[in-house]
């Protein structure tokens, strides 16, 4: 079942319980920069559930309990793709945070952060 044209339901549920949130307005946000950046998305986290959030060290109020967020793979990507990669999530996104493996994307208050 898809959730977006290029979303899986089994991609974004909690790999604790399987239970799949998502909200409508990001799942159409993810597919539009889906449709900007031409390729394929890698999502290592869709929704979470309270037990899968405490267990991967997410805070209590992550925007993945809400259905609300995703934490997109670029560790296969090369420094300028991970450049232009990131300038399209800001453009979709409020609340991003960045590491060296992932991009977290989310649609919750404005607000950027590494890891």
């Amino acid at each position: 079942m898809n959730l977006a044209p290029n979303f899986t339901k089994a991609e974004m549920q909690c790999p604790h319980c399987g239970l799949c949130l998502m909200k409508d307005s990001f799942m159409e946000t993810l597919q539009a920069l889906r449709k900007d950046w031409g390729r394929s998305i890698t999502v290592n986290s869709g929704y979470r559930c309270k037990t899968h959030n405490q267990a991967v060290g997410g805070k209590p109020s992550s925007q993945h309990l809400a259905g609300n967020a995703a934490d997109l793979d670029i560790s296969h990507l090369s420094e300028e793709d991970k450049k232009t990669f990131t300038v399209l999530c800001q453009t979709h996104f409020t609340g991003i945070g960045i590491s060296k493996i992932f991009i977290h994307c989310d649609k919750g208050p404005k607000r950027e952060w590494s890891y």
